[in-house]
């Protein structure tokens, strides 16, 4: 079973102070960074900013030959071996810019050790180990971070008296998916029938004063009714690597269900593929059982992690679904991933932006106006704003410019 998600947290902190001090006699070419994302505005402290920031520099880790331990506050700590500083500050200035907005980017970095770690202004501090000022004060700062951010002690519980049946753990406790439960939950979707966990959510144009007109319907397996059938207890997306891993078995089991049951030769439909299930087999026929009316209105979407972490298969692949008359959507994007996402360059049909209420409420106005630009470089009917939920989206999305939209605001509008 997981561990719980507070004490994870706390072993990475019991695991930093440890490795700090194993460095003492190993700090020849060693520099770390601490990034100062606890010390963002409101709007950017959020978990889904959070994460992305975390997955974006671990991704560009491996150009400094970096690890990257995330904490408790978000901060990020990067420990590097042989890197000039040169290179640190190039990989900052990549995170720099998913943050560019934020007072606190007007702020210098911090390149002296003087300041205790919370006291720090800057959105990042330096540390040079072979200097022994800058050795000290990474300890000094390690120590503070981790006596702060110290969970509170809870009491043991109680044993069960022999004879007594223990209590059933709680039902609002959820983990994250382990390796161990994730193959347990492979082997349980090898052979079943999805059918009674697939849903229909259309995509559809809405424009002020009109009924909403659906373009085509997003085919899906709702993860939400698979964690209840199979792992009730574990949050299947909490550890997103191993979901990401997961949805190349879901591709799998829709394709086959889209196989054995058919295709609606009359209404468009999108599904939401991972890259290297375009190249398989499974596609192929797939493909091959479109019917004609169909051709050139089906669309294909493919996750924005998925696509920029292999760019040669998804450029591969976006040529081969283009020549076979699909369409591509760009899942996955968020207002930081955003300026990354020049729709005609990388050759997207339409890209689709995930409401996120509170994000997008706190929105400063100089947030807004690259949206805006954004929606209309791109063509009014190639962004659709995705997760709609209630009206606020709706009216969020028409001031932005966007007038294609998903979720179950739309979904109501069209039942009316």
């Amino acid at each position: 079973m997981a561990e719980a998600p507070s004490s994870r947290t706390h072993a990475h902190h019991a695991m930093l102070m440890d490795l700090v001090l194993r460095l003492g006699r190993f700090r020849h070419g060693r520099r770390v960074v601490f990034f100062h994302f606890s010390a963002l505005s409101g709007t950017y402290r959020k978990p889904a900013y959070q994460r992305i920031a975390f997955e974006r520099l671990s991704s560009l880790a491996h150009t400094v030959d970096g690890q990257v331990i995330q904490l408790e506050n978000g901060d990020l700590f990067v420990l590097t071996r042989g890197a000039a500083l040169s290179a640190l500050e190039a990989l900052a200035q990549r995170l720099k810019h998913l943050f560019r907005y934020d007072p606190l980017l007007d702020k210098p970095d911090i390149y002296e050790p003087s300041q205790p770690y919370f006291a720090k202004p800057g959105f990042c501090s330096y540390y040079d180990l072979e200097k022994e000022e800058d050795y000290d004060a990474l300890i000094r700062d390690v120590r503070e971070m981790v006596e702060k951010l110290r969970p509170v002690e809870v009491a043991p519980p109680k044993e069960t008296p022999k004879g007594k049946t223990p209590p059933a753990p709680s039902e609002t406790e959820i983990f994250a998916l382990a390796p161990g439960e994730l193959s347990k939950l492979e082997a349980s979707l090898a052979n079943m029938d999805v059918t009674n966990l697939t849903r229909r959510q259309s995509v559809c144009t809405l424009v002020s004063g009109t009924k909403p007109q659906p373009v085509f319907e997003e085919v899906y397996i709702a993860v939400a009714s698979l964690q209840r059938l199979l792992t009730p207890g574990f949050d299947i997306s909490r550890n997103l690597w191993l979901f990401r891993y997961l949805t190349h078995t879901l591709d799998r089991r829709l394709i086959r269900m889209l196989l054995r049951d058919g295709l609606d030769g009359q209404r468009p439909f999108s599904l939401n593929l991972n890259v290297a299930t375009v190249l398989t087999p499974d596609f192929s026929a797939l493909e091959a059982v479109v019917p004609p009316a169909l051709r050139g209105r089906l669309v294909i979407e493919l996750h924005f992690l998925d696509i920029f972490s292999d760019m040669s298969a998804f450029l591969f692949a976006r040529d081969y679904l283009h020549d076979h008359g699909f369409r591509i959507c760009l899942d996955g994007v968020t207002l930081l991933t955003l300026p990354y996402c020049d729709r005609e360059k990388l050759g997207f049909d339409f890209v689709k932006l995930g409401w996120v209420e509170d994000l997008f409420e706190e929105m400063s106005v100089a947030m807004r106006g690259p949206l805006q630009h954004f929606v209309s470089s791109s063509g009014l009917a190639h962004t659709i704003l995705c997760h709609c939920d209630d009206e606020k989206a709706l009216a969020f999305g028409a001031e932005m410019g966007i007038v294609l939209f998903q979720g179950r605001a739309v979904d109501r509008l069209l039942s009316a």
